[in-house]
């Protein structure tokens, strides 16, 4: 193993999955409250209540159905009445699980992404979520034995129900939204402790496995990140995974398999800095054209979202190209295909009867949107919640998630080998 020291700036990236997150996203200008929620006493707890409730009352779409105002009406009585007796985390974990029974993505209690006093610790470990377990794969420079092992549990809580009690806190369409999430909420203490994962002296003991199946104890002790993490991966299956079209941008494409395939690269539904997704979509169409190019690859695998009107132009010129068929477009989708990128699976899926490979998205093809954001002001808990619903499907369209054609799972030892496995089974043509 040939681990690579990458410099994060966690914030600046996490706080970009918002901005990505929500079509319209709207951020206040007020400044995050200089409040630590376990500084907050009972009567601050009752009025940031007070005050969710009017927000998510007054603004959110879900609310206008008579039904869900009754179980939202209920669950806000319940956490009243409970909060009493609750230690701090308890009721950060009621106001989360609130907010997550709106069974919105776009609405959450987001303390673990928004910069907020009380959540500044973590773990010096990050993980992933495989369809195989829940696995290392980056460290904090010193915990290096770590990479590349299995989590079994965490404090003697299996890893499956630690699993099952973070997404319960996640606002999501279905749970490949909360398995995207999960990591975050897991690295950070405050949520382990919030489910009972953590000793009373704050201990966080893992019970890690390794490739032969040995198990062993670590206790690891939270800190504030160094900003320093090693990979699991050595730096040649780094390069391996790389795609063959800029990460970084927003949308961007290369030409691959001979000259047969347009592979696209589509991160956000937003322009470049320096080009309109119109200008990149005209220019694929051109080379398509000039190519004779036989079907084209969007990859919306790490899409959160954007401005989903943009989408037009690029359906509009991939039927021009005359790839608007089953064997002209894929589109590779996974649990971060979220918001504005849903919008573009589900016309992609109507207007150039594409077929799809990966795995189940993380939206729905319906869902709420344009989310506001708000500061409890209290407890200083910052808050997102939805102001519309988007149709992007037709009104018969319940799915929660879209299960691609093509289900490809999301292995350890595939990632750690630098293998895109969804990537190779598109172009080996792998349709049902």
């Amino acid at each position: 193993m040939n681990p690579v020291i990458k410099r994060i700036s966690l914030f600046a990236i996490l706080f970009g999955l918002l901005v990505n997150s929500a079509e319209g996203l709207q951020l206040n200008n007020a400044e995050q409250p200089e409040v630590n929620f376990r500084d907050a006493s009972l009567e601050d707890w009752q009025a940031d209540l007070v005050q969710l409730d009017t927000a998510i009352r007054d603004q959110h779409p879900a609310l206008r159905f008579s039904e869900t105002r009754d179980m939202w009406n209920d669950s806000v009585e319940q956490i009243r009445v409970a909060l009493p007796t609750q230690s701090a985390t308890e009721r950060l974990a009621a106001l989360s699980h609130l907010v997550a029974s709106l069974e919105d993505g776009h609405s959450n209690v987001v303390p673990f992404f928004v910069q907020s006093l009380g959540f500044e610790k973590q773990l010096p470990i990050r993980v992933f979520d495989f369809d195989d377990g829940v696995f290392v794969i980056q460290a904090e420079p010193g915990n290096e034995s770590l990479l590349a092992q299995q989590i079994v549990s965490i404090n003697d809580m299996p890893i499956e129900d630690v699993r099952t009690h973070l997404i319960s806190m996640i606002g999501r369409e279905n749970d490949q939204w909360g398995r995207n999430w999960m990591p975050t909420l897991l690295s950070n203490p405050v949520y382990l402790e919030a489910i009972g994962a953590m000793e009373i002296d704050g201990a966080i003991v893992l019970t890690v496995q390794d490739n032969d199946g040995m198990r062993r104890q670590v206790r690891l002790e939270p800190g504030i990140p160094t900003g320093e993490l090693v990979d699991a991966r050595s730096s040649t299956a780094i390069n391996r995974a790389r795609p063959p079209a800029d990460p970084e941008r927003n949308i961007d494409f290369a030409v691959i398999d001979g000259g047969q395939t347009i592979y696209v690269a589509f991160n956000a539904v937003e322009d470049n800095d320096n080009e309109t997704i119109a200008d990149v979509s005209a220019r694929i169409q051109e080379t398509a054209t000039r190519l004779g190019t036989t079907r084209v690859i969007f990859d919306v695998r790490r899409n959160r979202g954007g401005n989903n009107f943009l989408n037009e132009a690029i359906i509009r010129d991939t039927i021009r190209a005359g790839l608007d068929h089953s064997e002209g477009t894929i589109v590779l989708v996974g649990r971060q295909t979220f918001s504005a990128a849903m919008n573009f699976v589900t016309e992609a899926e109507r207007h150039l009867d594409a077929v799809l490979i990966g795995e189940p998205t993380g939206g729905a093809p319906n869902h709420f949107g344009d989310a506001n954001f708000v500061n409890l002001t209290m407890t200083g808990l910052p808050v997102i919640h939805s102001t519309l619903y988007w149709q992007g499907s037709l009104p018969t369209d319940t799915r929660r998630t879209v299960t691609p054609n093509v289900v490809v799972p999301v292995m350890f030892d595939d990632w750690l080998a630098g293998h895109d496995v969804v990537l190779e089974a598109a172009l080996a043509d792998n349709r049902p």
